[in-house]
């Protein structure tokens, strides 16, 4: 299957998305190649340990690791990398076919550079360097993982035209099953379903 990427479009949403959450997040092709030449983006630490050629090649070792199984799984996939980061890698399915991976992260589990600091020195890097440099990235945040499966089975009342297919995208994403019972083409409309339901639920702009 042939896709034309708009490089420029892309590249722009790529870097809109790392300055509204400090988080890097890269568009690869099905053969894992950078679909958008922006590898690392702002990761200095990153950066410091791929500047050595035993931290390039785990690296490249790790990343292959984690969209192999999103591959065979054609699922969301998360590991914590050899460097102490945290990757997530999500499949993008059309037909029933992989064409393409969405991967962010490069977040910081909630843990000190103690954790990581003997393979640093095995790369021959200074400790000091790279710790100022660790502290600096994002704490990754399990319990947005882990509140977003309360989503699981709701239903749900769509709004016609609305930005709310970004959270339909999410929560597919996330492998979360959810029941549009009822369309509707406005956000009042949808108010008044849901607040004379138990069961119905909406994403509504504030």
């Amino acid at each position: 299957m042939f896709i034309e990427y708009n490089s420029e479009k892309i590249s722009k949403a790529l870097d809109d998305f790392y300055n509204a959450l400090g988080i890097d997040i890269d568009l690869l092709k099905p053969d894992f190649s950078y679909a958008i030449d922006t590898p690392l983006q702002n990761n200095k630490y990153c950066k410091l340990i791929q500047g050595t050629s035993s931290g390039n090649e785990q690296c490249k070792c790790s990343d292959r690791l984690l969209l192999t199984k999103c591959k065979e799984t054609k699922k969301p996939q998360m590991h914590i990398c050899h460097a102490g980061l945290i990757d997530v890698a999500f499949p993008i399915i059309y037909e029933d076919n992989i064409i393409g991976y969405i991967v962010f992260g490069r977040m910081r589990p909630d843990t000190n550079f103690a954790s990581v600091k003997k393979y640093v020195a095995s790369l021959g890097i200074a400790c000091d360097d790279a710790e100022k440099l660790y502290v600096e990235i994002p704490v990754f945040d399990d319990k947005k993982i882990e509140s977003i499966s309360d989503l699981e089975n709701l239903d749900f009342v769509n709004v016609s035209g609305s930005a709310q297919r970004l959270a339909w995208n999410s929560l597919q994403h996330y492998d979360i099953d959810y029941n549009i019972k009822k369309t509707v083409n406005s956000q009042f409309d949808a108010f008044k379903l849901v607040k004379n339901s138990e069961n119905l639920h909406t994403f509504l702009n504030s």
